[in-house]
């Protein structure tokens, strides 16, 4: 719980004699507030109804009892299954958004598949502190253009729709939670509708087409974008597949240096 923040996004709490902490135990959690930045009530309450409601406890405290053991996700951006698979001694133990904000942040670990941690790292550095560079996004990274992830370009996305921008939305959470459903592309180096067509019955239904390409749809197509070879762009470029790197995430990259 980030009394703080808590205080911040609850002005009439704020204004009140009374402990966030408290508030939030009494009233906040049973309203859906959100206790934390990084862990969404009302976003959580929606993928878990059932279970909270036969248990009659708060969003928060599902996730600490049980949901957490369960890999539930308590944010959009926050993918509990990617976010353990990064090293055997992360799924005992501590959850994985507190090890996050105790110390995985400092380790490097990747929060979500669509958020590269050392890339935006290098555009926010002189601005992070010691923050978690997904809350630095969320908070204030996107409003000054900065980028979550190589080929996902947040002012490219906010362009595509006027919209957006006068929403306030934040265009990462955005596309994770339904924009890509809709078929709008990251960002001028990945052509959703064009994957999404390549890719035929190898993507599942519920499958956000970026992450299933960086997961390996890219080694499962000719061309992930009208014009580009993969098996070409694997011939010029061999070391690829050792690195790690998918070819339009190489291409992103070189492109954006």
């Amino acid at each position: 719980i980030d009394q703080a923040w808590y205080l911040e996004t609850n002005p009439d709490v704020a204004t009140r004699n009374i402990s966030p902490l408290v508030h939030y135990l009494t009233a906040g959690g049973f309203e859906d507030r959100s206790p934390h930045l990084l862990f969404d009530a009302v976003w959580y309450r929606a993928r878990n109804a059932h279970e909270l409601a036969a248990s009659g406890v708060t969003p928060l405290e599902h996730f600490i009892r049980r949901g957490a053991a369960l890999g539930r996700d308590p944010h959009p951006l926050f993918d509990m299954r990617h976010y353990l698979s990064q090293g055997p001694d992360l799924a005992s133990g501590e959850d994985g958004l507190s090890h996050y904000l105790r110390a995985g942040f400092r380790q490097g670990l990747s929060p979500h598949p669509l958020f590269d941690p050392a890339w935006y790292v290098d555009q926010a550095r002189r601005h992070l502190g010691d923050r978690p560079p997904l809350a630095h996004y969320l908070t204030d990274g996107w409003r000054a253009g900065l980028t979550p992830h190589p080929l996902f370009d947040a002012p490219w996305y906010l362009a595509q729709d006027p919209a957006l921008p006068a929403s306030g939305q934040e265009p990462l959470t955005h596309f994770v939670t339904g924009g890509w459903r809709e078929g709008r592309s990251p960002g001028p180096w990945f052509d959703l509708p064009h994957y999404v067509a390549q890719r035929g019955a190898g993507l599942g239904a519920d499958a956000n087409p970026l992450t299933d390409y960086l997961q390996g749809g890219a080694w499962a197509v000719t061309d992930a974008r009208p014009g580009f070879s993969t098996t070409g762009y694997l011939a010029a470029n061999p070391d690829l597949a050792r690195a790690g790197l998918t070819p339009l995430e190489h291409w992103a990259r070189t492109a954006q240096r």
